[in-house]
């Protein structure tokens, strides 16, 4: 049998307890804490118990001569020889390959009561449990899992939040009361930050939070733009090289600014790539102080459940939202790693107009 190469670490240190009953690939003392079985300290299934029946055949010879005295005398002898056959049954047990995933979707669909946790993976698929982060396999080479929402089978690519570095040219920004990544730049443009799953997908769920400085245009003057531009006032979310729209997250104006506003609230509508997979949320008015600027920490853009009221623009399709996140399937034709990539976007300087993200996750399957 070959070993499974966590067997090291503990229990506690995953985000489901020991205590209660787990799935396929969770950490486990004994039997008892698994739906299945426990093997060197994951629940897993080995395969291949068996019953066989055998047969057999024994001969024997014997021979025995005696003599006796007495007032008669005799002797005799005599020869036997038999043969006998016999069946029996037994049971044997036969080892084999303990199962090990290589995604969120494959570990709920081979043990369906899997429930939303971290779990270690075999991602580049030499049947082994993947060391992450290249210092030896430990509690800090899991992922996380969703499994319920949105049909569940979401393998996480990233999940920020409490951010004290950015990724790609994203710029941090550290005030009072949040940390987040910003644009920072002197006219209007992008920055990127581009991401990328493990594993080959079709579908993806995602989704921002962010804090707005000065007032965002929503698709004003931007009709014209192309998916490689500052289209929006906000955050793009495509797939990398080439870019296909996923998702934009609009900022509208925080004043009654017509042009300006959310395209459901009388606004400018979106470029016609972007469809109607857009979220649009305007800020309080703390972003513009007696007709300044500052940072609105008030009203976070996006930060709510969609329900239409807080975010105000959402898509009519409900099956592209989950909560406070959007549902894309079908963008891949057949499952691929294609890298996803994220860009805050304004057509103005950062000095008139800007946001930082102070939360982000993206989701595959």
């Amino acid at each position: 049998m070959r070993l499974l190469p966590l067997a090291a670490l503990s229990c506690c240190a995953l985000v489901l307890s020991c205590e209660s009953v787990v799935g396929v690939g969770d950490a486990c003392d004994d039997d008892g804490d698994c739906r299945t079985i426990c093997v060197d300290g994951y629940c897993t299934i080995i395969e291949g118990e068996g019953e066989g029946e055998g047969e057999g055949e024994g001969e024997g010879d014997g021979e025995g001569e005696g003599d006796g005295e007495g007032e008669g005398e005799g002797e005799g002898e005599g020869e036997g020889e038999g043969e006998g056959e016999g069946e029996g049954e037994g049971e044997g047990e036969g080892e084999g390959e303990p199962f090990v995933a290589r995604s969120c979707q494959e570990l709920l669909a081979y043990d369906a009561g899997t429930v939303n946790g971290s779990y270690p993976f075999d991602f580049d698929g030499d049947g082994a449990y993947d060391d992450l982060d290249g210092d030896g396999l430990d509690v800090n080479d899991v992922v996380p899992c969703e499994m319920a929402r949105a049909g569940g089978g979401w393998t996480n690519v990233v999940r920020l939040s409490d951010i004290a570095a950015c990724p790609g040219d994203w710029q941090l920004i550290v005030a009072t009361n949040f940390s987040g990544c910003q644009r920072n730049q002197g006219g209007a443009g992008t920055r990127s930050a581009t991401f990328s799953p493990r594993v080959p997908w079709t579908d993806v769920r995602g989704g921002a939070t962010a804090i707005v400085y000065g007032d965002g245009d929503a698709f004003n003057d931007e009709q014209g733009r192309s998916i490689d531009s500052y289209y929006v006032d906000g955050v793009s979310v495509t797939t990398a090289a080439p870019r296909q729209h996923l998702f934009t997250l609009v900022a509208g104006h925080p004043e009654d600014a017509p042009s300006s506003d959310c395209p459901c609230n009388g606004g400018q509508p979106p470029p016609a790539f972007v469809e109607d997979n857009f979220a649009c949320d305007e800020p309080g008015p703390d972003c513009r102080p007696g007709g300044g600027r500052a940072w609105g920490p008030a009203d976070p853009l996006w930060d709510a459940t969609w329900d239409g009221v807080d975010t105000m623009c959402l898509p009519a399709d409900a099956a592209k939202i989950d909560g406070g996140l959007f549902v894309r399937t079908g963008v891949n034709a057949t499952p691929a790693a294609t890298a996803i990539e994220v860009r805050i976007s304004h057509d103005q300087g950062s000095s008139d107009e800007d946001l930082a993200i102070t939360a982000l996750e993206l989701w595959v399957r």
